[in-house]
Formats: structure tokens, C-alpha cells, sequence
């Protein structure tokens, strides 16, 4: 009784507008294939459809928020980009098609003509994946449209002889449930059928319908058979499964105008590609969804889970020495008011063990537990350890704390270094030592005013000498 109500409901909602019939799908946005590789920077394909299912093109950054666990975060970037269609199509023979009219053409021979042409004006380098199946199995899959089209020509079903079933249906969803050649493809099939033959065969017409849409599979539905089975109770159930796929319908007898099957592909062609910089501090399942301005329609997509593994960063020392010492210079070494080395630089890794790296914002070099050098900008790597106050030999431990771009931060292990310190000698050796030059000097001019003495007071004596020999003459 259920199912009568429902052909009654159908066929006053279907027909009231004519054999052609659009599905009229909600509007909505959906979310697919998330990429954390480079995280902090997520990606994500976002397909956005008006409330004639129709893609939504020409949006900007600003007309999507993304919700990650909820929090808005705004975009970095959002771009429209072309992406084929796995594409099947799929033939039903029966004898209705084989009815031919006045010039002996018939309705199936209308209807390949219709596909050749469509797929002959396809460009020659596109990226569609192109199928074709029938009851016998699939005669062409994932192919060129020139190949495809090929495989349409040559295939001549006994439509008199053939005796209609969902075989090929059947076969169409199996190539379009598979894994698609690239991120972000749509999948449709286009169903050429007559009327099915019995209310079992309906039965399995709605079980398909169900595992389309499950699977995100469009069915498009050219009813091929005489006017008088447009209202029979399977064309309903073909309209149902258009409709609740987010197909198309369109009833075919021989006379009525053939639409372009380019109308139920182009908008499938089109996807987002959208780019955000994530705020995640913690690893394990999180939930991104996109929040999209439509016009005065704000759409929600459905949340989509994913997996993501963040750690602090890792510092590391890098060879650090494990004893300085300090002394007085080589050429002073006993200079009690300078000892070298000053400083000493230090050297430090950092490695990210999520296997993301991204943008530090700190540095801070540890002694004994406080800071004495820190980095807030590149280089972020190297510190300059200032010993000048290091007076007394003493062991010391040497950490490093890093924070990056996330605030996320880690203290490595201390690393012990031996200060050494070596205090010139002191007392009257040290004296001597520090002032030898002094001396040196000091007694040279001693020894000279000696010298100088000496021989001032011998020539004078030689003088009072001389001057008595000759007064003695």
C-alpha cells in the first residue's frame, strides 16, 4: 500500500511539469580528501552546490570559514579548479528501443547519435574517465572519449531479442565506486533503459538507488519506450532514483528533443581547493568542517574526521664542550684581571619528531636551570654563552628550551660542562714575572747611571792628575 501512495505521489509531482525532469537537490557543501603533509598548512577539495544542485562557482576566501573542532579559522586560500568526471554509461537494452520510425531509424540509434556527437565535441585532452557497460559486462573502462566513443558505435545490441534487468546498472555503479584517478572527481552514470518488466526488478531498482547515493554516485535516467509507459509504475521508480541520486530524468519516444548530456556533467567538473593554517596542539581524531555564505543561504557541510600527530619540538645540543677553561692570555699569563676564553658559543638542533616541521618563535640557552641567552628571531640555532663571570671551577648544566609557531615548547636534557678556571700565580715570583720588563728596564738604567758615575768620577780624577804632573814641571 505504501509503495502505491508513493507512484501516486510521484507520478502528481513529476508530471505536472513535463517528461524532463531536474532534480531539485538542497543546497550544500561537502568536504573531502583533508591533507596534513604540511601542517600546520591543511588542505582540503570543497564542493559547494546550490539549491538546484547545481556547483556554486565564483566564491571567494571570504565566503568560507572553516570549523576545526568547532573554532572558526579563516582561509589562506581558496581556488576553483577543473577536474574531470568518472563518467559511466550504461545500456539496458529491451525491444522498445528497437522501434523504429518513418525513415527506419530507431529510438536507441537517436539516442547513440545524440552521445556520438556529444562525446566527438569533448577536447581532445581532458580528464574525464570514460566507461561503458551493458548487460553482457563493461565494453570500455575509464577510457578517452575518442576510445569511448569508439566502443559506442561498434556495440549493436539485439534490442528485440534482449529482455531489460539492472545488469548494466549494476555493472556502472561497480566501475563508479571505484577509487577515481584523481582527487576531487565526481561520479555519474547515465542510465539508457526502457520500462523495467516487473514489480521485482523494481524492488532491486531501489536497493541501487540507496548504494548510489551512499556512495556519492549521480544517476542521470533516459527512459527510452513509447509514450504510454512514461507513467507506468517503473518510470516512477526510475524518476525516484534521478531524484534521490541528484540526477536527471528525461522520457524518450522518438520525437522529443535529445538534451546535451554536457548539461548533467559540466558542473561536476568543478571543485574548491582550499588551504588553512590550523591552530592543533594535540595529536589524535579531530573534526574539520566548512561553514559557506551562499547569497542570504549560510550552509554547514558535514563534519569529516581526521588523524593528526603533533609534538613539541625537540632540541638538541650540539656538541657541547665538556670543559672550558679559563685563563690568563699566552703572552700575559700573569694578567689576574683578564681571563679567556669570554664566551663561548653554542650550538643547538632542532627537529620536529611529528615529522612537521614549522616556524620557531623562541630560543632559550639554560644554565643551571636559567636563562642567559635567548633567541627571538633567525638565527635561532646559535647562542653566545657569556663566562666572564665564571670566576671559580665549577660543573655546570646546559639545557635549551625551544617554542615554535603553535606555542608548543620542550626543555631538552642538561648537558654537564666543566668550567675550569686557572688563577695566575701570585707573591714575589708573580711580582717579578708580572713586572719583569719593568725591572728589566729599571736595571739596565740603574746599571747605566752606574756606569755613567763611574767613568764621570775616573776622568775627573785623570784630570787633577794631569793638571799636577805639569805643575810639577
Amino acid at each position: 500500500m505504501r509503495k502505491v501512495i508513493f507512484v501516486i505521489f510521484l507520478t502528481s509531482l513529476l508530471l505536472s511539469g513535463g517528461f524532463a525532469v531536474r532534480a531539485q537537490d538542497a543546497a550544500r557543501a561537502e568536504l573531502s580528501n583533508i591533507e596534513t603533509d604540511s601542517f600546520p598548512t591543511i588542505t582540503a577539495l570543497l564542493d559547494v552546490y546550490d539549491a538546484q544542485g547545481r556547483f556554486a562557482s565564483g566564491m571567494d576566501a571570504a565566503s568560507v570559514t572553516i570549523l576545526e573542532d568547532s573554532q572558526p579559522r579563516p582561509l589562506t586560500d581558496l581556488t576553483e579548479q577543473d577536474v574531470g568526471v568518472q563518467l559511466v554509461v550504461a545500456i539496458n537494452p529491451g525491444p522498445p528501443m528497437d522501434t523504429r520510425d518513418a525513415l527506419g531509424i530507431s529510438r536507441y540509434d537517436r539516442i547513440v547519435e545524440a552521445l556520438r556527437l556529444w562525446a566527438e565535441a569533448r577536447p581532445a585532452e581532458n580528464a574525464d574517465d570514460m566507461s561503458l557497460v551493458a548487460t553482457v559486462g563493461p565494453l570500455t573502462v575509464n577510457t578517452t572519449a575518442n576510445e569511448w566513443r569508439n566502443s559506442l558505435v561498434s556495440f549493436q545490441p539485439d534490442a528485440r531479442a534482449a529482455i531489460p534487468s539492472l545488469q548494466s546498472l549494476s555493472f556502472a555503479l561497480d566501475i563508479a565506486e571505484a577509487q577515481t584517478s584523481q582527487p576531487g572527481m565526481k561520479r555519474s552514470i547515465l542510465f539508457l533503459t526502457p520500462h523495467l518488466p516487473d514489480q521485482a526488478t523494481v524492488d532491486t531498482l531501489e536497493t541501487l538507488a540507496q548504494r548510489a547515493s551512499l556512495s556519492g554516485v549521480h544517476v542521470n535516467v533516459w527512459l527510452i519506450d513509447s509514450e504510454k509507459y512514461f507513467v507506468h509504475f517503473s518510470a516512477n521508480a526510475l524518476k525516484s532514483l534521478a531524484l534521490q541520486t541528484g540526477g536527471d530524468y528525461f522520457a524518450f519516444s522518438g520525437v522529443e528533443l535529445i538534451p546535451d548530456p554536457e548539461l548533467y556533467f559540466a558542473h561536476l567538473r568543478r571543485v574548491y581547493a582550499l588551504k588553512y593554517d590550523s591552530r592543533l596542539t594535540t595529536a589524535g581524531n579531530h573534526l574539520l568542517a566548512a561553514r559557506v555564505q551562499l547569497g542570504e543561504l549560510e550552509l554547514i557541510s558535514p563534519e569529516q574526521t581526521f588523524a593528526l600527530d603533533v609534538q613539541p619540538p625537540n632540541p638538541m645540543l650540539v656538541s657541547p664542550p665538556a670543559q672550558i677553561v679559563r685563563q690568563p692570555p699566552a703572552d700575559d699569563p700573569y694578567n689576574t684581571e683578564k681571563l679567556l676564553p669570554l664566551e663561548q658559543t653554542i650550538e643547538i638542533l632542532v627537529e620536529f619528531p611529528d615529522g612537521h616541521s614549522r616556524p620557531l618563535t623562541r630560543t632559550a640557552l639554560l644554565v643551571n636551570g636559567q636563562a642567559v641567552a635567548e633567541n627571538t628571531s633567525a638565527p635561532f640555532n646559535l647562542f653566545i654563552w657569556d663566562v666572564s663571570e665564571c670566576m671559580l671551577s665549577r660543573e655546570y648544566s646546559l639545557q635549551v628550551e625551544v617554542e615554535d609557531s603553535l606555542g608548543l615548547s620542550k626543555t631538552s636534557l642538561g648537558a654537564p660542562v666543566t668550567v675550569t678556571v686557572v688563577q695566575p700565580q701570585t707573591g714575589i715570583l708573580a711580582f717579578l714575572g708580572r713586572n719583569s720588563s719593568a725591572l728589566t728596564i729599571g736595571a739596565v738604567a740603574l746599571a747605566g747611571i752606574l756606569l755613567g758615575s763611574i767613568l764621570l768620577i775616573g776622568g775627573r780624577k785623570g784630570l787633577f792628575s794631569f793638571a799636577a804632573r805639569r805643575k810639577k814641571r
